[in-house]
């Protein structure tokens, strides 16, 4: 830094004599200058971002590899985008970022980001080796699991961003989010327990959506105002759902709730759905369904069915 300041005061100097000279070049040579000192700065402060992780203990939720590095996201939701060695070159160690081993001048702090199955492995250009492990920590790190993932599709064919994706409303971190061939899958880092309140609220491109067998509650408003949303499959894991749940989605004409045991509700939880909407259950539970509180109400659309 220091470094940079000093050439830039006998420029700024030139400039203000007013030489008759051609001054582009000096010109160019500042904006050049001022250029690698924001990627400077970028670099700074991508390192203090991955140290902090590393003392806050975080985990890495994704990492997305680019032309010229990585852009990684941990799981307190902050970002850092790391640029790797040039040509791999790692830099002296008693010199951050100055020298290659051969030389050459090193264009950033980060000599290698080594990807693993379980983590990633930071090595500094000063020869420091940061490793930070993928996942929550604390969960399976099974995303392969289907209780870890959600199956959706939308009237747009395009990728569903839920309401929130906070951890409280899954019970899992969010760490992918794909659409392909007209089917959405939402994959998390362990598997989901809950559709947390106001989860998909306002997700008017919903059409259909696959509940995992690991959730047992859905949250107030959870779908609240999924326009497009036609049907829904609730796993009989599910024992609760919240108010309005699926209020207000008007296109809604198939629920299929598993559960021999109707799950407790709110008498809002199906307000407001399609004309002629049906809720199918087992049919050894119609009569338990029509009976139960809240759920008697719907009665008229409750429906037996062989899952």
């Amino acid at each position: 830094m220091k470094k940079l300041l000093l050439l830039l005061v006998p420029l700024t100097l030139g400039l203000m004599v007013g030489c008759s000279y051609d001054d582009s070049a000096i010109l160019d040579k500042i904006a050049e200058m001022e250029k690698e000192h924001d990627e400077m700065q970028a670099q700074i402060d991508a390192q203090q971002t991955l140290l902090d992780a590393l003392a806050n203990k975080l985990t890495i939720t994704n990492i997305v590899q680019n032309t010229d590095g990585y852009t990684i996201t941990f799981s307190d939701g902050t970002t850092a985008t790391i640029k790797n060695g040039k040509d791999g070159d790692k830099g002296d160690t008693g010199a951050q970022g100055d020298k290659g081993e051969d030389g050459k001048d090193g264009d950033s702090f980060f000599a290698e980001v080594a990807v693993g199955t379980t983590d990633v492995t930071f090595t500094l250009a000063d020869g420091t080796v940061v490793v930070i492990p993928l996942g929550s920590g604390s969960g399976s790190g099974n995303t392969s699991a289907e209780g870890n993932k959600i199956y959706y599709t939308t009237s747009d064919g395009k990728k569903l961003f839920p309401y929130t994706t906070e951890p409280a409303a899954f019970g899992a971190i969010l760490i992918s989010n794909t659409y392909k061939d007209g089917q959405g899958i939402l994959v998390f880092d362990d598997a989901v327990t809950m559709i947390g309140e106001e989860a998909f609220f306002y997700c008017t491109s919903l059409t259909s959506i696959t509940i995992p067998d690991s959730v047992t509650s859905i949250g107030e408003e959870a779908f609240l105002d999924c326009y497009s949303l036609t049907s829904i499959t609730i796993p009989d894991s599910v024992t609760e759902i919240g108010g309005s749940a699926f209020r207000y989605c008007y296109s809604l004409t198939s629920v299929y709730c598993k559960a021999t045991t109707p799950p407790s509700g709110d008498s809002s939880m199906f307000y407001n759905n399609a004309s002629g909407r049906k809720i199918y259950v087992p049919r050894a539970s119609v009569n338990a369904y029509k009976s139960a509180e809240n759920w008697s109400e719907h009665a008229d659309s409750i429906v037996g069915y062989d899952f």
